[in-house]
């Protein structure tokens, strides 16, 4: 397909380095959707690295209405590389590096630095529940408490199936969120203390057991 046009984002960062970052960029990020690289910041950290020295070219004109092909964009997506090119640019302005006469090494170095795939559980639990919202069309149910308020069979919620028993049961009032639902997607926190489903017994043999867990 046609280049990408721009580096996505925006730099606002002082003139300095700028405008020979953006281009340096740019042609990273078009080597990178030529060659789809496995690890594709890696590799523009590696291009922007080989190409220090030689001058950058020309800019890219924008086309009016070019469109990516589908594959480039969930290239894109597939490696947030929008996101991390975006979160490269704010910690050059955060450190100080934006007032710097070449910003082309610190770029390099910083899309070159180890990435975690999830910061945090957050993004862990978003992560999941996202995948099932948006890839396959299930509705976002909340957690509910760990301690049921409706159910007397039970001390704990100690499975995510337990508050859908009135939907299973048909018991579920008409009209009501829950009667509606045909997919739900959620990060159901448990416990697992007592009773048919008792772990204490199994919990620090492996990994995997846990008196509390979603």
């Amino acid at each position: 397909g046609e280049p990408i046009d721009s580096v996505p984002g925006t730099l606002t960062m002082e003139r300095s380095g700028v405008e020979d970052l953006t281009l340096r960029l740019t042609e990273a990020l078009n080597d990178a959707i030529a060659k789809r690289p496995a690890e594709p910041l890696a590799a523009m950290a590696a291009f922007l690295r080989s190409h220090a020295d030689a001058p950058p070219g020309e800019p890219i004109d924008s086309v009016a209405g070019a469109t990516l092909l589908p594959e480039v964009t969930s290239y894109l997506e597939e490696h947030r590389i929008r996101e991390e090119l975006e979160e490269m640019i704010n910690g050059l302005r955060s450190n100080g590096s934006s007032g710097a006469a070449s910003l082309v090494g610190p770029a390099a170095d910083a899309l070159a630095a180890p990435r975690r795939a999830f910061r945090t559980t957050a993004e862990v639990r978003s992560a999941f529940i996202d995948f099932f919202a948006d890839k396959a069309a299930h509705s976002r149910w909340p957690s509910s408490p760990v301690v049921p308020h409706d159910d007397p069979t039970l001390l704990f919620i100690n499975a995510g199936m337990n508050q859908f028993k009135p939907l299973f049961l048909g018991q579920c009032k008409e009209g009501t969120a829950m009667s509606k639902l045909k997919r739900a997607a959620n990060s159901q926190k448990c416990i697992r203390a007592g009773g048919k489903h008792n772990d204490l017994d199994d919990v620090g043999k492996d990994v995997y057991h846990h008196t509390f867990f979603e």
